[in-house]
């Protein structure tokens, strides 16, 4: 437990009791025992500040108030105070040594005109602040330590908000854990790591009156060193909401006619929905930052079960080997993670521009099961295989990727096309490469090019021949533009050419190209902005591209063009076949309102299936959800058996791939249970067919009217510009966000308990949940100091501290954690 209230000790006293005045408001009671406040620990020569230690009266032993364990002295039968062994508890236990519980002030004149009163272990102030300057770069403070604690009016939250400011403001020590402190802010606040440039962070640094040289390796670093306390907190969290899931029916209480048990049974399924959907589910997602990071993160969904809160656990390099992350994940989280429903632990297979079938891949995944972690594959990672061959042919490479020395920090495009091991030569880039140059070395080519271009408007200084480099993928398309803007001239040339010359299949692959490449660009930025992002609309995602690519095949008129086309669209549809047979998507994907009134989609998806069978398979799966949280005991001892064995238990992760009971082995009992759950289901699924089929017609015109498009006939023409969208831009920034209000609207309203437990679920998974999980990192811009330093003042995550190294984590700590702006 934490004190009520703040300690003002102003001073180290040199009693082992502080006065009275102060021990009342500290005392903790532990089973019968006292446990006083102490304010240091003596040995011969080191005076050290305890935090929140207790002790009880003789002093012989301390209270850890991190974790509760006791330390003792050195024996029983020697009077010692137990310091060094409570020193080294703090280094091995919880990796803290002394300074950590220290923060800097500015010398009061008082304290340099007298010491504190005390006995023969006192340490004068002079002598104190000597011994210690070198370690703590300023003065020792003996006030107040800065404790997690709720205030109990307004009145004293704004005191405290203004002594934390008045604090800060003054600080100008070199070890208050400024990287820690930055990473708290940029992880869990309103900041990017990229943000580390900019206006606002000179703003902070200079508010703070130090100007750390802090990087993104820096912020790395400090979420490794935060890691320890974040999975203590996450285990602890998962513990105590597991530990009362699934809920057990006992069967003894059917007694009765069938309308008695029906009404038992309908109680305790309201009940128990009410207690599911205040349980918060979990799961590892992924998520790509500043282009460079991939981010590993524990997610979950608390009882605003359509908003999902995250929390770093590992920070790792992209396209680089991912393998061995797994590592932290079975070390810290696994044995906790697989024993509870409520839980699904997925993660994307790999982000970087690998074939997904290749060795890599299976031994990736390999890894991954036998941790117990569920592949689901990166769709993402997908669409960047797929688009490489269009850059060139493979090259032989060893084992181990390769990184390209020279490679420069990109955008995301950048990062995750990694062409060092591609050969461009025989691709459209190299043609067109060898083109400008054969122009830029021969003086005949150079000047007609130039004479011809006086021709157009433009300007010359803004065409020059640049080659492509395989470094910058993402300048792809603007390279194939300026191109497409230099073919009258290039025709013009073609006989003059030595080494190249363009043909009518080339003139229309490049056209081509740019447009492929630009809707997979606008796709993997999509789908790298969030964790696992849109989850329930990536199959009508997949499903909009695969279209859109039988579009271009449809009007391509070369054999060429044609050739490229289908060897894309072979990928695509591979990865919608796959979709296919997931049970997830095929859930996820019928509470996308989208998908769902273009039911052509559902037809794409499943070929040989009808829509009555596609439904009558969502319930299949639906239940599966449902029988995770809720079961059938045969007696009231039986069920307290299982609930105390329950983390001896292997239960299967959370993943609708099994029915809901085998049916050989359903009782009587269990079976009206699952009856009654099927019908309550069916219901639900039908008035949202039913909402969906007669509402979002309507809907979708309403919101249209209020964004920057509108619609003539089947096309979509951007209000300001009387453009007309490509079908990615229009799925991106009109039908998703349109779909997802709708659905976000329809949750928000009074829908059925059980279906609510199950889109619950399904929101799990799809990391993005309406909110993109971390887009208010990019989001915030402070108008001015005062209200950056607003922001920071009251930052109410890890108990309200600012040094992570002395957080003490209480069990609900996990909501605060993320009880902040911008998550909404």
């Amino acid at each position: 437990m934490r004190p009520k209230k703040k300690s003002h000790h102003l001073r180290a006293l040199a009693e082992v009791f502080p006065s009275r005045a102060v021990t009342d408001k500290e005392i903790i009671t532990d089973a019968g025992k006292a446990w006083y406040p102490a304010q240091y620990l003596i040995n011969s020569v080191k005076l050290c500040w305890t935090h929140l230690l207790g002790s009880d009266h003789t002093f012989l032993e301390a209270k850890c108030k991190h974790c509760g364990k006791i330390i003792k002295g050195e024996t029983e039968f020697i009077k010692a105070p137990p310091s060094m062994n409570y020193k080294n508890h703090l280094r091995n236990a919880h990796r803290l040594s002394p300074k950590d519980n220290f923060y800097a002030e500015p010398p009061s004149p008082e304290s340099e005109h007298s010491s504190p009163e005390g006995s023969q272990n006192q340490i004068s102030d002079d002598k104190y602040r000597s011994d210690q300057s070198s370690d703590l770069g300023g003065v020792i403070g003996y006030g107040q330590v800065m404790e997690g604690y709720t205030p109990e009016s307004d009145e004293f939250e704004e005191d405290t908000k203004q002594a934390r400011y008045d604090r800060f403001m003054n600080f100008s020590g070199d070890q208050f854990s400024k990287t820690q402190f930055l990473t708290l802010i940029c992880v869990l606040e309103n900041m990017s790591f990229n943000s580390m440039d900019n206006e606002t962070i000179k703003t902070l640094f200079s508010s703070f009156k130090f100007k750390p040289k802090l990087s993104a390796q820096d912020i790395t670093n400090n979420i490794v060193e935060m890691n320890g306390h974040i999975f203590d907190l996450v285990r602890n969290n998962i513990e105590n909401y597991g530990s009362s899931l699934p809920i057990y029916f006992d069967s003894d209480e059917l007694k009765g006619d069938n309308d008695t048990k029906k009404k038992k049974i309908d109680t305790f399924i309201n009940s128990s929905c009410y207690q599911v959907l205040d349980t918060p589910f979990f799961s590892i997602g992924q998520h790509i930052y500043d282009n460079k990071y991939l981010v590993v993160s524990l997610q979950y969904c608390d009882r605003t079960y359509f908003h999902k809160k995250t929390i770093p656990l590992v920070v790792q390099q992209i396209n680089t080997n991912l393998l061995s992350y797994n590592k932290v994940l079975q070390r810290n989280l696994t044995d906790v993670l697989t024993e509870f429903p409520g839980l699904d632990m997925t993660t994307m297979s790999v982000v970087s521009p690998i074939d997904m079938h290749s060795e890599t891949s299976k031994e990736l995944e390999n890894q991954y099961s036998s941790i117990g972690i569920v592949i689901h594959d990166s769709i993402l990672n997908i669409i960047v295989a797929s688009l490489i061959p269009f850059f060139g042919t493979s090259i032989e490479q060893t084992r181990k990727q390769t990184q390209s020395s020279s490679k420069k920090k990109g955008s995301i495009i950048d990062d995750l096309i990694d062409l060092t091991n591609v050969d461009i030569n025989h691709s459209i880039f190299g043609k067109i490469n060898r083109c400008y140059k054969e122009i830029s070395s021969r003086p005949f080519l150079s000047t007609k090019f130039k004479n011809l271009r006086k021709n157009t408007s433009d300007d010359l200084e803004m065409f020059k021949l640049n080659e492509f480099q395989r470094n910058e993928p993402s300048s792809a398309i603007e390279y194939l533009e300026a191109f497409i803007s230099y073919t009258d001239g290039i025709k013009m040339m073609n006989e003059d050419f030595e080494e190249e010359s363009f043909c009518t299949a080339d003139f229309e692959m490049i056209q081509t190209l740019r447009d492929i490449l630009s809707t997979g660009y606008q796709l993997i930025k999509l789908l790298s902005e969030t964790m696992h992002p849109q989850y329930h609309n990536i199959a009508f995602i997949i499903i909009t591209l695969e279209n859109d690519i039988r579009r271009l095949i449809e009007v391509s008129q070369t054999e060429r063009v044609e050739k490229e086309l289908k060897r894309y669209l072979s990928d695509i549809v591979a990865c919608r076949e796959m979709l296919s047979q997931d049970n997830d998507i095929l859930l996820s994907s019928y509470i996308c309102p989208v998908m769902l009134f273009n039911n052509s989609s559902f037809s794409l998806l499943y070929p040989d299936l009808s829509l009555k069978d596609i439904q009558d398979n969502v319930i299949d799966v639906a239940l599966g959800v449902v029988g995770k949280f809720l079961k059938v005991t045969k007696s009231v001892h039986e069920k307290n058996q299982i609930n105390t064995n329950h983390f001896h238990e292997n239960y299967e992760l959370v993943a609708p791939m099994d029915l809901f009971m085998v049916a050989s082995e359903i009782s009587d009992d269990d079976n009206l249970l699952h009856e009654v759950i099927e019908n309550e289901l069916r219901l639900d699924f039908g008035r949202y067919v039913k909402k969906v089929m007669s509402d979002y017609n309507d809907f979708f015109s309403e919101e249209l009217k209020l964004s920057d498009y509108e619609r003539e006939g089947s096309v979509f023409i951007n209000r300001a510009t009387g453009n007309s969208l490509d079908n990615i831009t229009e799925l991106i920034d009109i039908h998703l966000p349109i779909s997802n209000k709708f659905l976000k609207d329809y949750l928000q309203s009074d829908t059925n308990l059980l279906f609510a437990v199950v889109i619950k679920y399904v929101l799990t998974m799809s990391t993005s949940s309406y909110s993109s999980a971390l887009s208010f990192l990019y989001d915030f811009k402070p108008a001015n100091k005062e209200t950056l330093l607003s922001e920071v003042v009251n930052i109410k995550t890890f108990s309200s501290q600012f040094n992570i190294s002395n957080i003490v984590w209480d069990s609900d700590d996990l909501y605060s954690i993320c009880d902040f702006p911008g998550l909404g």
